[in-house]
């Protein structure tokens, strides 16, 4: 989480500042003298934590609070189809009971699956069809406890065929084939289709 700090006597160079919380070392990412970010680093407990600013072998005190991890350990389901709007529904810990505090991350990109409804330990929210590819991790940031860590939870958009027709062609091939469904022609991918072993 990135937490802004504003004070007096930091200086004017970062590289003499040591920020720690709870003994741990915080990031310094921005810093202007009188105004410093840091990113808050993981700690294994709630509560509230030393914040410790050392410029320069003078040091000064003050606290932060910790509140619980936010952990995804269920998504549900696992796969979706790329031509409708799905539903997931997200267990954990440490969500937000005010639905527009989560954000919802699946692989790199937030904000594509909306948040409808959330409880401390689950959460509802739609994503709108996409595109096809491989699994992608789903996390969920909560305001003012950052992101849940990476557990292995995923979410996968499918290719979705509905028709294939005809369904028969003689052993000397030559035959058009109408292939129908949903994601063929996602994010400029050209399609490969195959039938057995012999791409077609």
């Amino acid at each position: 989480l990135e937490v802004k700090i504003t004070g007096f006597g930091f200086g004017d160079d970062s590289t003499s500042v040591a920020v720690t919380i709870d003994t741990v070392a915080a990031a310094v990412t921005k810093f202007s003298g009188d105004v410093m970010t840091i990113i808050t680093p993981g700690l294994s407990s709630a509560g509230a934590k030393a914040l410790v600013i050392t410029v320069g072998g003078q040091s000064t005190t003050s606290t932060v609070d910790y509140e619980d991890s936010v952990t995804v350990t269920g998504v549900s389901p696992a796969t979706g189809s790329v031509a409708d709007r799905n539903t997931l529904t997200i267990t954990g810990t440490g969500f937000s009971t005010t639905a527009k505090e989560n954000v919802v991350r699946i692989g790199t990109t937030s904000g594509l699956c909306q948040v409808a409804t959330a409880t401390a330990t689950e959460i509802v929210c739609n994503l709108d069809a996409g595109v096809p590819g491989a699994a992608e991790e789903v996390s969920v940031l909560v305001a003012s406890k950052g992101y849940s860590p990476v557990a292995g939870q995923t979410f996968r958009m499918l290719l979705e065929v509905t028709e294939v027709s005809p369904l028969a062609s003689g052993l000397q091939g030559g035959v058009q084939v109408t292939i129908t469904g949903s994601g063929f022609a996602a994010a400029n991918r050209i399609p490969m289709v195959s039938i057995g072993n012999t791409e077609c």
